[in-house]
Formats: C-alpha cells, sequence, structure tokens
C-alpha cells in the first residue's frame, strides 16, 4: 500500500520470467471496477495521473508469454493529498508575551506519518523549520518558539526559531519529496485570530482545502492548558477545535491563492472560483484538477506552469469567463480581452488538457498570450466553445492537438504557431479578422469548417511554413483560402492543397537557391506575379490539376475579391514567369486562366532564357496565353481557348518552340498565316504547331 505524494506518479511492473512479452494493466478506484489501462504493452512503467482526493487507487497487472498468462497481481495508493495541514496558528502569541507563538498540525489520515525532511515555511519571515518526528493518525503535532514554556502545562513536540508577523503570514507544509502539502496564504493579513484576546487562529474543517480563506475561525473557547505565567490559553493545542465542523462544505465563491504550489482538486459541481488582479498560476510540478460544473470568474489570467485537467461534461462544462460577465453573475459590461485566457507555458505538463468548458472574454494581450487558450506546449484543447475572445486559440509553441472545439465570434479565430495538430474544429465569425491566422511552424489541418469570418479564412504570414492536411472547407469569409501575405521565399517551400485555395495580391519571387513545390490539385487565385528564379515542381494529374486563376473566380471557392465581382476576366493578374535560372523546374497538368498582361505582352505564363518541356497544360481565358523569350521549349498535349492576344507568342526571332500536339480552341487550328483556315488561338512565327489536336486532350 502506497501514498504517493503527488496526483502524478510513476507504476512499475515486472516478471522474473524472461519469455514475456508483453503486459496488461488495469486500475480501480476504490470499489469500483477494474478499467483497462495499459493493454499488450512492452513498457515496465508509466506516469499515472490520478484525479480524485482521499481515495485508494488499485492497479493490478499480468504477463504475457506465447504459451501462457499469469494471474493478476496487485498493489494499491492512497491518494491523500492534505495528509498533514496546518490546524491551529497562535500568531498573536499568549496573554503573558506575544513572542509566545505555537503552531499545531493535524494528520487527516488513520496511519502514523514521520515528519523527518518535512519543513515548514514562514515566506514573509523568510524562515525555514525542518520537522523532525511523528504525528500520529487522526491526531497532532505541536511547534512551539524558542522554548517548551509557551504552553507550560504541554510539551511541545518542536521547538522553532523565528517570529509571526501580525500583519499577515504565507506558511507552506512541505513534504520530504520537496511538495507543498498545505498553505495558508494570509500574506497581507490574518483572516482570524484575535491579538486583543489572545484567541488563536482555528481551522473549521481539517478536510477542507486552505484556500477557502473561510474555513478559519477565531477561537472561542478557553483550553485547560495553561501559558508561561499560568493563564489559561484561549485555544485548543492538541486538541480538537473549538469551532470544528467536519462536515462544512465550501461557501463560493472562494477566492483562489495567486500561487496554486501544492496539488489540488476544485470538485464541486457547484463550485465558483475568482481570481484576482494577478490571476493564478499553477505552479511547476504541481496538478490542478478542476471537475465539471465548475465556475472561474478571472481578472486576469489562468498561467500553468504544471498540470492542468479542466475537463467538463456535456451539458456540464466548466466555464472560464470574466469577472464582468453577466450570465455569471456579473455586474456587466464583459469585453474581448477582460483577462488573460488560459496561457499553457513551455515548461508544462504536455498531459494537460481541457475538454467540455465555456471559454469567453479572454486573451488579454498584457498577460502576453492574447488566447482565451494560449499554448506553448504539447496540450489538448478539445470539445470546447471559445468566444469572445481578442484570439480563441493562440499557439505559440509544442505540438498541442486542438480537436472538436467551436471557436466563434472571436476577433481572430486562431494564431498558430510550432506543431499543432488542428482537427474537426468549427471556426466562425471572427469579427476583426481571420479564421486562422500562420505565422511559422508545422502545421496540419484537417476536417476544419472555418465560415463567415470578416477577412480572409486563413492568412499565411511566412514561406517558413509546412502545412499539411486535408478535407477543410471555407464560406462566407472574404477569402474562402488561404491568403498569402509574404512575398519572397526564405527557403524551400511547398504550395501543400488542404482542400482550399491559395489566394494572394501581391508578387510572389522564388529565389535562385529555392524550389517552390505545387502538388497536384492545388488551387492558386492571383492578383500579380510568380516569379520563378529558382525551381518550380507544379505536376498535377489528369483527375487533379494544379490551378492558377483570378482573384475574382468565384468558381474555385464561391467568393469574389474584397466585395467585388464574382468572376474572372482577363487580365486580371499576370504571369507565373520562369527565368534563366529555372533550370529543371517541370509543369503538367496545369490550368492558366484570366493571366497576362496586355502592355508588356506577357502571358499567364512566361518562359525567358531556359528550355522546358511541359504538358497537358490548358491556357484559358488569358490576355496572352503562352509566351516565350530566349527560349526553345516544348509543349505537347494541351490547350489554348479564348484568348485575347496570342495563344503562343515566341517573342525571340530565331529560336524555335515546339508546339505540336496541342489543341488551339477550335478543330480548325489556330490563327497563323501557314494555316490559312484556322479560327483557334493565335501562334505566333517561330512555332511549329503541325499537326494539331482537333479536340481538347
Amino acid at each position: 500500500n502506497y501514498r504517493p505524494t503527488s496526483l502524478k506518479f510513476t507504476v512499475n511492473w515486472s516478471a522474473a520470467d524472461s519469455l514475456v512479452t508483453n503486459y496488461d494493466v488495469e486500475y480501480k478506484i476504490g470499489s469500483g471496477e477494474y478499467q483497462a489501462w495499459k493493454t499488450a504493452t512492452s513498457l515496465a512503467n508509466s506516469d499515472f495521473i490520478a484525479d480524485t482526493d482521499k481515495i485508494t487507487y488499485t492497479f493490478r497487472t499480468r504477463s504475457h508469454t506465447t504459451q501462457r498468462t499469469s494471474a493478476w497481481q496487485t498493489a494499491s495508493a492512497e491518494i491523500f493529498l492534505q495528509a498533514v495541514v496546518i490546524n491551529e496558528v497562535a500568531w498573536m502569541g499568549t496573554q503573558t508575551s506575544a513572542t509566545d507563538e505555537w503552531i499545531e498540525l493535524y494528520n487527516n489520515t488513520g496511519a502514523d506519518i514521520n515528519l523527518s525532511g518535512w519543513h515548514l515555511n514562514f515566506i514573509n519571515g523568510n524562515i525555514n523549520v525542518g520537522l523532525v518526528g511523528v504525528i500520529p493518525a487522526r491526531g497532532f503535532f505541536l511547534l512551539e518558539r524558542t522554548a517548551d514554556t509557551t504552553i507550560s502545562t504541554l510539551p511541545a513536540n518542536q521547538i522553532y526559531a523565528g517570529a509571526l508577523h501580525n500583519s499577515g503570514e504565507q506558511l507552506n507544509l512541505i513534504n520530504d519529496q520537496n511538495r507543498t502539502v498545505d498553505t495558508v496564504y494570509m500574506s497581507s493579513a490574518w483572516v482570524a485570530g484575535d491579538n486583543t484576546t489572545k484567541a488563536s487562529m482555528e481551522r473549521i474543517s481539517p478536510a477542507l482545502y486552505s484556500y477557502a480563506t473561510d474555513n478559519w475561525a477565531t477561537a472561542t473557547a478557553l483550553s485547560a492548558e495553561l501559558d508561561s505565567a499560568g493563564n489559561q490559553i484561549l485555544g485548543t493545542p492538541k486538541q480538537v477545535n473549538s469551532v470544528v465542523n467536519s462536515s462544512r462544505t465550501v461557501t463560493y465563491p472562494v477566492m483562489l491563492d495567486r500561487y496554486i504550489s501544492r496539488d489540488l482538486i476544485l470538485s464541486d459541481s457547484n463550485g465558483i472560483y475568482t481570481t484576482g488582479n494577478d490571476g493564478v498560476t499553477v505552479n511547476a510540478n504541481t496538478h490542478l484538477i478542476i471537475k465539471p460544473g465548475s465556475i472561474f470568474k478571472n481578472k486576469a489570467a489562468l498561467t500553468v506552469n504544471g498540470y492542468l485537467n479542466a475537463q467538463g461534461a456535456v451539458g456540464n462544462e466548466i466555464v472560464f469567463t470574466s469577472y464582468k460577465d453577466s450570465d455569471y453573475g456579473g455586474a456587466g459590461g464583459a469585453l474581448f480581452g477582460d483577462w488573460g485566457g488560459i496561457k499553457f507555458n513551455s515548461g508544462a505538463d504536455p498531459d494537460s488538457i481541457v475538454k467540455n468548458s465555456l471559454i469567453r472574454y479572454g486573451g488579454w494581450g498584457g498577460q502576453g498570450s492574447y488566447g482565451g487558450v494560449g499554448l506553448a506546449v504539447s496540450a489538448t484543447v478539445s470539445n470546447n466553445t471559445i468566444e469572445k475572445s481578442v484570439i480563441g486559440v493562440a499557439v505559440s509553441a509544442g505540438s498541442p492537438a486542438v480537436s472538436n472545439n467551436i471557436i466563434k465570434g472571436n476577433y481572430v479565430g486562431m494564431n498558430l504557431n510550432g506543431s499543432p495538430t488542428v482537427s474537426n474544429n468549427q471556426i466562425k465569425d471572427s469579427t476583426a479578422g481571420q479564421g486562422v491566422i500562420i505565422d511559422s511552424g508545422t502545421i496540419a489541418l484537417n476536417s476544419n469548417v472555418i465560415n463567415n469570418n470578416n477577412n480572409e479564412a486563413i492568412k499565411l504570414n511566412s514561406l517558413n511554413v509546412i502545412l499539411s492536411g486535408s478535407g477543410n472547407t471555407a464560406t462566407g469569409n472574404s477569402v474562402n483560402g488561404i491568403w498569402f501575405s509574404n512575398n519572397i521565399t526564405s527557403g524551400n517551400f511547398t504550395f501543400t492543397s488542404i482542400g482550399l485555395p491559395y489566394a494572394f495580391l501581391t508578387d510572389l519571387t522564388v529565389r535562385a537557391e529555392d524550389t517552390l513545390t505545387i502538388p497536384a490539385g492545388t488551387k492558386l487565385k492571383l492578383g500579380g506575379n510568380v516569379t520563378i528564379n529558382g525551381k518550380l515542381i507544379a505536376n498535377g494529374t489528369a483527375t487533379n490539376r494544379i490551378l492558377f486563376t483570378s482573384l475574382f473566380d468565384s468558381s474555385v471557392d464561391g467568393t469574389g475579391w474584397s466585395g467585388g465581382r464574382t468572376t474572372g476576366l482577363s487580365g486580371d493578374w499576370g504571369s507565373v514567369k520562369l527565368l534563366s535560372t529555372a533550370i529543371g523546374s517541370e509543369l503538367s497538368y496545369i490550368d492558366f486562366k484570366y493571366g497576362g498582361i496586355s502592355f508588356i505582352a506577357q502571358g499567364a505564363l512566361h518562359i525567358n532564357g531556359v528550355n522546358l518541356n511541359m504538358t497537358n497544360l490548358l491556357f484559358n481565358k488569358n490576355n496572352f496565353g503562352l509566351t516565350l523569350e530566349n527560349s526553345a521549349s516544348a509543349i505537347t498535349q494541351s490547350s489554348f481557348s479564348v484568348s485575347d492576344n496570342f495563344g503562343l507568342n515566341n517573342r525571340t526571332v530565331g529560336t524555335v518552340v515546339t508546339a505540336a500536339n496541342n489543341y488551339w480552341g477550335d478543330p480548325s487550328g489556330p490563327r497563323h498565316a501557314s494555316n490559312p483556315t484556322g479560327t483557334g488561338d493565335w501562334v505566333s512565327d517561330g512555332a511549329t504547331f503541325d499537326p494539331f489536336l482537333t479536340a481538347s486532350p
């Protein structure tokens, strides 16, 4: 029977038989049924996080070989977070002397506990008292200041040196594993005790967490014990407190401590918790578990440096909101960014989870996260509603899993960096910005629905992004796709097709040392040029073609551009330009629509100074289709139609472009002096187009 000192502990299992291949491990809580934990695992240990206090967890394991399965073997762990508590504090001294202070501890458990290695900190007084001795089961441990005469009729368990400040003190009881077991957070003022009558401050219920400051009261009874001058003690040293009420429950709302430095379970289904102007921080290596139905009314961020488990239930969600929120008892006037949101710092436990919660009015910039949920660690955020915040979810680092959330009515839905996996979310109704902003990182987006945001569905701020995923949809946004704002590569870049088109207004330039890859199925809506100094690898397939088209072309994503027309026109965008250093570029199964610059006679595809072999391209409704300079390129099995000017224009005398076996928009072939009956697109001199196709390939 083990007594872990933390909600998170390691369970180990092993077998003497060297032929063992794997194990099954199960656990049960109290007298409940066993439930599977690890099945057919080859591991020999794993961390476990308990979520219930004052109960025994029982683990059982069995091993498997290829021949047989062993019997179950069991071990148990009793969870009692506040095994020992600070139970009574005579911070005011006695009637004889203000310096005759004393402190009483109480053992909540049914077993004796050796306090060797434990210590009691006085934070304001900068004092650390190392404890020695045993506190009996359901018993007391008395500490007296300076000498064993403070309570003359009762022997102390330990003498200590150092004064308690009358103006207030923070006391921390820390166990032999250096974990905080109990805290009395009264650094600005004692909430009970009387400096005039010298009545002690007593804990009402030893079973309740000390975060409830109303769990303390002033002693009401004189003890039979005497001080150093023979006066009766107004308190209960080594006795049941005069104000004790073991059945007492917490009175809400409860103001939480600025720092949570001990493992804590907030288990009341109707618990209401408030935070001060500095918010609440879950310290490193500390575990906070919040049960369904709890309500947090915040003035600043809930910052997580340790572990947070906030899992509500469907119909009984956990609520994190502004202290002003009138829907939850506030005075009204709640605004975006009233508090800092739930902020996971980089050192937080990656097993942290926020699920089935309502998160509102978060993301105060002064807290540095900007998100209703801010993530710098690989935590899990799922099945929540996150609304009316500066940013719904802000990922700055780590590999968090963000799934099945409704992220609605925020200024911006999501801001992504790091390596998050974002799946099956509804991201909608952003009031001032985009559904999703991506700055950097390796981002996986799968099956998200991005609707009715004020600006673009997705804004991509950098070419230093590796994007993956599929099945995403977007409707009702200003751009129902991925808006691209960076215009020069800083390394190789791939336009990953995730189910949405890319769109950008300004030019994109690929440096000579970089490769731009455009996979099959990618759609790009353009307002300028794409200039390739490096290499372009753009290979579609017969059933999954690549598309370059106009920003106004609503046939791609259901929307035009900036509230304007919804049909593209020739010359809406410039050219895909491949320059002399674009050696080795590949182009196949690509559609070019509504491009070409008339005043400089450059086509939707313009090749200058490099020879390429191209196949299965389609040019439709461009000003110029394909233009070439200083290039003896070859194109085949392609289609040119409805060009305002030339479908193909070779602008360099003395070079020949091979353009046989293409369709020119009409069975009669292209318009050229050597083909007087041709009524298709124009072809310039310097191109061999015979034989031509009589139908689009």
